[in-house]
Formats: structure tokens, sequence, C-alpha cells
């Protein structure tokens, strides 16, 4: 039986990852037993995994032996790495450089990693720290490998017209103006991820950098207005660029410079290659309003 294990499975990324692999196996027959890494085995969401038949196993990523522990007997595995720990964005480094030493110990035949689109630009240091960890991952001993690199995510918009919506586009607003930015569903980022585990042959092996949309803030409140059913665009009001730049913690600081300039790589063209019914804004915030309403 073919065996993967998720890092960060309670998380945006890792989350969208077991979901589509479930989804995988439910549909294809495919015989999966998924296993999922998490600190904590008893929080909500990790007893919600659980429940859909995902087998948790705790520790986290500065955890060698546990690390060695959750590997053990697995055909292939997901790395997310986060630069938010005490130690920033060398303990990032350190989470990628654990998780390929164990993986390499136990033999994982290939390895997805999720990385970020425009890495390779040193510019950008919690970007770039992901490109140093793609470097670790060529240079081991895994035998395949694959990375995929997501444009920002969808599900970082608020999810409901209000005020921290109208704040959060606010911001983008006197930050970014009219330049379009790159969007992504984590859903979708899950889809990639799950295509090229499930069909290396066809998709393993490769960098994918994956986008769904290309929009500026008004494109965004547009789409949104329209996935929800709203005849009412999201309000913004005028915040000076220097306020929201200087209240901003260093890191995403120089994540605003870099992305105001439009320059982050990534089509919707190339990311239908591997996700083809790929999600743009309309049609994520329409798909979240009826889970929305689907809990009510």
């Amino acid at each position: 039986m073919f065996t993967v294990l998720v890092t960060g499975a309670t998380g945006n990324q890792g989350g969208g990852v077991i979901q589509a692999l479930l989804s995988a196996r439910s549909n294809s027959g495919i015989a999966m037993n998924i296993k999922a890494l998490t600190r904590n085995t008893n929080s909500v969401s990790a007893v919600k995994l659980e429940n859909q038949g995902v087998k948790l196993v705790q520790g986290d990523l500065f955890n060698a032996a546990a690390l060695e522990r959750a590997l053990a007997g697995c055909d292939a595995a997901y790395l997310v790495t986060d630069f938010r720990n005490p130690r920033d964005l060398e303990g990032e480094i350190d989470q990628g450089k654990n998780f390929i030493a164990a993986a390499e110990k136990q033999g994982i035949g290939h390895l997805v990693f999720s990385s970020v689109a425009g890495c390779e630009d040193p510019e950008v240091s919690h970007f770039h720290t992901k490109y140093t960890i793609e470097s670790l991952l060529r240079t081991s001993r895994i035998p395949l490998h694959t990375v995929v690199r997501p444009v920002g995510f969808m599900d970082l918009i608020p999810p409901t017209q209000g005020f921290a919506r109208s704040m959060f586009l606010s911001a983008m607003q006197a930050v970014f103006g009219d330049v379009e930015q790159k969007w992504i569903a984590c859903e979708d980022i899950g889809k990639a991820v799950a295509a090229a585990l499930v069909e290396p042959d066809s998709f393993g092996g490769k960098v994918w950098t994956v986008c769904g949309d290309v929009k500026t803030v008004d494109g965004v409140r547009e789409s949104l207005a329209k996935g929800e059913g709203s005849s009412i665009k999201d309000w913004i009001v005028w915040l000076p660029r220097w306020l929201v730049l200087w209240s901003s913690p260093f890191h995403y600081r120089e994540m605003f410079l870099w992305l105001e300039k439009g320059v982050q790589p990534g089509n919707v063209e190339e990311t239908r290659k591997i996700v083809p019914d790929v999600m743009d804004v309309a049609r994520w915030a329409d798909k979240k309003d009826e889970s929305a309403k689907k809990r009510e």
C-alpha cells in the first residue's frame, strides 16, 4: 500500500493536501495510507482528520527522532516549512534540513516541497529561505523530488464582508495601487501536491509555480462580490502607504515592497497543466460561501 506523510496537516496548505489525497483515494480507488504529522494529536482539527481515516503522528519539524518515526514505512512525503518560529529564518532552514535528513535515513522515494513563487530572488529573505531548502533537496539522496511554488493565498482574505476584509483590502490598495497581484486557493495547492504524489510519472520531478488568478485590488473586490452573489463590493478606505508599511513586521514589509513591483512569477495556463479546474477568486468565493451556508 502506498503510504505518504503530510506535514502541516492542520494548516492551510497541509490541510489542502490531505483533502486532495483523501479525494484521490476515494475517487480513484488507490490503496493509500495517509499519515499526518501534527504537534497536538488531540486538537479539534487533528481529530477531524482522524475521523476521515487519516493516521495521526505526533511530532514537529525540530524533533529529528519524531520525524524518523513518522517517516518509517512511508513511500513519499510532503513538506511545508514556516519561518514563524522562535528561531526565525534559521529555524525554517533547520526544519528543512531535519526533514530531508530523516527522509534520507528512512529511504523515502519522493518528497514534495511547498516553496513560494519568486523564491530565487534574495530581495525577500523569507522567500529565499525556501530556495535554500530547495537547494538542499536538490543535492539530497532522495531519488525524486518535486517543488510546488504557490503565489499569494486566497485563503488569507477574510471570509466575509465587513470591517476585517475591508481593512485587508484597504491596506493592499495602499501598497499595491493598480498593480495586479497573483492568487491561488490552498485547496488547489493541495491538488497540485496530490497530483505529484499520486502520479509522479506525469507530475513529479518538476518545479510547479501555481496561480489561479491575477487581479488588482478592485478586481478582487469585484470577484468577491460576484462569487458571493452580492450587489455591493467591499468598501475600502484611504490609508497612507507609509503607515501600512511601517506597521507591518519586517518580513512582511520586505515582501510588500517586492510584490508592488508586480514581478512575482506564475500564470494560470501553466497551472492548469497540473490542476485543470484551478479556481479564480470568484469561483473560490462562491465555493467558500456555499460551504459556509451548509454549516449554518
